[in-house]
């Protein structure tokens, strides 16, 4: 192992260490409050509004130095920390003189809040580095746990409450954390270098959580037997040659660490267990991108449900393109291999996506459902989907619960009209459409008198009653069954259009309705 940043104390000097973090405010509200932002998710290292300011206080000291990765003078060092707090830090290697500047301080690694665990990762240049010098990353470099891919990565963590949780390519071991702190009994953070092993194990004793169990090998390589009842990862994605940054390089398609761990799930989720991979996955060859993950599930795939949640489509050819315009000849050529590498292999589509996956445990085969998120979608709505369709994929039972269900009209649905002149010189309705985008993202086609009669689903009848008084009325004819009217009626629900009460949608208060 190559040498480390810093240095793993007892549980007591730990225990100091969060002390002095939450003394100071060194948390996730109080960092979001000192530099002006709703969450840590969009920081800039160095280029928010408190950056050129001066240092006021032991708060700003530790945004400069951590969150930053820039140097202070030690005057300021010895005038906002505590000597206490100085010497807690040096001795764990967090805190050091610059190598060739006297009176000057940095920090050896990232080291930063979030929502749940404080973390520490790399830096992207080295302390002490010359600025000036060509950036070289290492190849086993813990990346950041506080980047947009990675906002998207954990909001999509599966809630737990006991059980084993196992997060695959680790690196900071934050979903591991997260898993932990939710009240996983027992979580695993598996990482192919030992450099992310070793991190990870010092981000988990900094967070006091002791059932974090920190494991480097290949994928499911050291859990051989093992079941868990989550699992999780964020693989790399980004096609390459050659693997020159393991926490980056998927292979040559960007897909090889993504299947060979979907190849595993199979064998190594409990009967009812989730599993959640965010990746980039193709469409190539006439195989759209889900047929290709239940082609990577193996033979037991019928045994997987899966939930596919297109975050939005890639173009790596329009990418790798700007590369073959690059000053750097090698750079060229490398991209020139791997788009001719993209054509041999028929790619069609590539999308950022997650990938939600539970293993049934049914005597049925394993259903496919695609969609696009909304903004507010998260976890708890990719559950709702889940469980909505685990429901459905019992279509007897599914429909009779529907019937004995109160029925109301979404209050994030928008009804959109199309209008054609009349001949007296007004408008005529055509066909419209209703969209959502809460809990998920959907669009349904509909007439003007359907639309109409939908507002009158208000939430105080059950979906065989309001087939009465459509009856009654006159809207639907009494020839149509109820089985026959709620298989009709089925598709609103599984989009989010109408809520079922057999089905709520997950409630949200953090904002308003973004529709």
């Amino acid at each position: 192992m190559t040498e480390l940043p810093f240095r793993i104390l007892d549980d007591a000097a730990f225990a100091r260490l969060r002390g002095l973090m939450d003394r100071h405010r060194f948390t996730d509200a109080g960092v979001r409050e000192r530099v002006g932002l709703s969450t840590l998710f969009d920081f800039k290292p160095r280029l928010h509004a408190r950056m050129d300011a001066s240092l006021e206080d032991a708060l700003d000291v530790l945004v400069r130095v951590f969150m930053d990765a820039a140097d202070v003078r030690e005057g300021d060092l010895d005038a906002h920390l505590e000597p206490s707090d100085r010497a807690l830090l040096e001795d764990f290697g967090l805190l050091a003189p610059h190598p060739k500047h006297d009176g000057v301080w940095g920090g050896t690694v990232l080291l930063y809040p979030t929502s749940g665990p404080w973390l520490i990762s790399d830096r992207g240049v080295p302390f002490g580095a010359d600025p000036e010098a060509p950036p070289a990353l290492r190849s086993d470099l813990v990346y950041p746990s506080m980047t947009g891919s990675a906002q998207t990565f954990l909001s999509y963590l599966p809630t737990t409450r006991g059980g084993s949780f196992l997060e695959l390519c680790s690196g900071t071991g934050v979903a591991a954390l997260v898993g932990a702190e939710a009240g996983a009994a027992e979580a695993w953070a598996v990482d192919i270098t030992s450099r992310s092993t070793a991190f990870a194990a010092f981000n988990a004793r900094l967070n006091g959580l002791h059932q974090v169990h920190p494991v480097e090998g290949d994928l499911w390589e050291p859990l051989a037997g093992r079941r868990f009842d989550v699992v999780v990862a964020h693989p790399p994605y980004v096609p390459a040659g050659e693997d020159a940054l393991i926490y980056l390089d998927g292979g040559d398609d960007g897909e090889r660490v993504t299947w060979g761990i979907l190849g595993g799930l199979a064998d190594h989720l409990a009967e009812g267990g989730i599993a959640q991979c965010t990746c980039a996955v193709s469409a190539r060859a006439g195989r759209t991108a889900p047929q290709r993950v239940r082609d990577a599930f193996g033979p037991h795939g019928d045994e997987l449900d899966l939930v596919f949640i297109r975050h939005r489509t890639l173009d790596p050819e329009q990418h790798f393109t700007r590369e073959l315009r690059s000053d750097d000849p090698a750079a060229a050529a490398r991209s020139a291999a791997i788009l001719r590498r993209f054509e041999e292999l028929g790619f069609e589509h590539v999308y950022y996506c997650t990938l939600v996956v539970r293993r049934h445990g049914e005597q049925r085969r394993g259903f496919t459902v695609e969609l696009e998120p909304g903004p507010r979608t998260g976890w708890a709505e990719a559950a709702w989907v889940l469980d909505l369709r685990t429901a459905a994929a019992r279509p007897d039972h599914f429909i009779a619960a529907l019937l004995g269900a109160r029925m109301r009209l979404s209050a994030h649905v928008r009804l959109e009209m199309n209008y054609r002149p009349d001949a007296a010189g007004g408008w005529q309705p055509e066909r419209g459409r209703l969209r959502v985008e809460y809990p998920v993202r959907a669009t349904v086609d509909m007439g003007w008198d359907d639309a109409r009669l939908l507002a009158g689903f208000d939430g105080s009848h059950t979906l065989a009653e309001r087939l009465q008084d459509l009856r009654g009325a006159g809207h639907v004819p009494a020839s149509i069954s109820p089985e026959a009217f709620g298989r009709g009626f089925a598709g609103l629900v599984l989009s989010g259009v109408v809520e079922a009460s057999t089905h709520p949608f997950p409630k949200k208060d953090d904002g308003p309705d973004p529709s």
